[in-house]
């Protein structure tokens, strides 16, 4: 009984022992698993380390017989009849390894390297370099093989010599080493081919014309006014103006008389007018007749004279004014102061029958003015002509205005009517 004790007691102890080791040589492998993967964790992720999975040890113990029971007859560590108890697995939870959460691979050498960017675009266009002028093919001071060697001429300039061979001043210089733009006749110089010769220019030839003597451009004069008869014809339905004065320009354009007042009414010129006198006409309807209006002359060289109020008459009626004098022809125009001269005055508008009728003649500057008298000895005096007596050594030499008045007072003038001659 003693030695069956005994047997069974070592039995126990190396199960034991066993058990121990088991556990021991586990925990061992866990903390060897540890520290690889701790030491895995702080490498640098290159290259992923092969995936460890720990494989849990179970140890299985057979417990000693809760009775004795007799061994078979050959001895043997065996029992007889044994209880397994399973002794649970120990799980070690492996750690996330690179598999799990994978970490980027490193980028290749070809992603690493920094493209080099292409230039930028611009729009500056390239400029072509430009052709090679006359005098760089051939160089300085030697001509191209093709260019001819030319003696300059009368009347040759740089100047000329480069527009008839097509070439510029610039390369003309270069090729012959000139240092300036003069070349003088007989120099011989290169040219791209001989110039063509130009066509002279004719001289004008001096003439013996004489050059016309300058003439004094008389001063423009300012119209005077002096009487105005304002009538209305209102059967015709026309209103007549007749206006004697000084230094009218009535047939020239651009001479101008006109009514202003609440309208503007623009007078037509007779075909009789003077410089001393003129008429004219327009029509009533272009009126305002219960309105005043002034008359306004205007010569060509826009210098004018006005007459305020000519228009209605004082008494708000129109009446019937005298027409006064007009003068359209005077001959003869000259004569000899030592002579007696007939002189014969045409026109319109005379009384040389009434009293106060009075012809004059002015010399121009106004120092002398001399009365002449009707004559009626050849033919009589009408209303549109009449003849006056100039006795001689009456005047002296001068140009003289003429002037009639009739006995109303209204006057014509004829300028420069009569020259009296020494």
């Amino acid at each position: 009984m003693a030695s069956k004790s005994n047997g069974n007691g070592s039995s126990s102890a190396l199960q034991r022992f066993l058990i121990g080791g088991g556990t021991l040589l586990v925990v061992i492998l866990t903390l060897i698993g540890a520290i690889l993967l701790a030491m895995q964790d702080n490498q640098p992720e290159e290259t992923p380390l092969a995936q460890v999975s720990p494989t849990p040890v179970i140890v299985a113990t057979t417990p000693a017989p809760a009775t004795n029971t007799p061994l078979p007859a050959p001895p043997s560590d065996t029992p007889t009849a044994t209880a397994t108890v399973a002794v649970a697995p120990v799980e070690i939870s492996p750690t996330p390894t690179a598999t799990e959460t994978p970490a980027p691979p490193p980028p290749a050498a070809t992603e690493t390297e920094t493209p080099i960017p292409p230039p930028p675009a611009t729009d500056t266009p390239v400029l072509a370099a430009p052709p090679p002028t006359v005098a760089e093919k051939g160089g300085p001071c030697q001509p191209p093989a093709s260019w001819v060697l030319y003696q300059v001429q009368v009347g040759d300039t740089l100047n000329l010599l480069a527009e008839r061979t097509l070439v510029s001043v610039a390369d003309l210089q270069q090729v012959n080493c000139l240092e300036s733009f003069t070349i003088v006749p007989g120099q011989t110089i290169y040219l791209p081919f001989p110039p063509p010769t130009a066509t002279p220019r004719p001289e004008p030839t001096p003439t013996g014309t004489r050059r016309p003597t300058p003439t004094r451009t008389p001063a423009p004069t300012t119209p005077k006014i002096g009487n105005v008869n304002v009538t209305a014809d209102m059967g015709a339905g026309k209103i007549l103006v007749v206006v004697t004065g000084e230094n009218f320009d009535p047939r020239a354009q651009g001479f101008r008389a006109e009514l202003r007042g609440p309208t503007t009414v623009i007078l037509q010129i007779g075909p009789t007018a003077t410089s001393t006198s003129f008429e004219g006409q327009a029509p009533l309807s272009a009126m305002v007749l219960s309105e005043r209006y002034d008359l306004v002359v205007i010569n060509p060289t826009g210098r004018l004279d006005i007459r305020t109020d000519v228009w209605p008459p004082s008494d708000a009626t129109p009446t019937a004014i005298p027409s006064p004098p007009e003068i359209s022809r005077v001959s003869p125009s000259s004569g000899r102061i030592n002579q007696d001269v007939l002189l014969t005055v045409q026109g319109r508008n005379f009384f040389p029958k009434q009293l106060k009728f009075r012809v004059e003649l002015k010399l121009d500057d106004g120092s002398l003015t001399v009365e002449v008298f009707v004559d009626e000895r050849d033919r009589p005096a009408t209303s549109t002509s009449f003849d006056v007596l100039i006795p001689a050594n009456a005047l002296v030499s001068g140009n003289y205005d003429l002037l009639v008045t009739n006995p109303d007072g209204q006057t014509d003038i004829e300028r420069f009517a009569y020259d009296a001659l020494n």
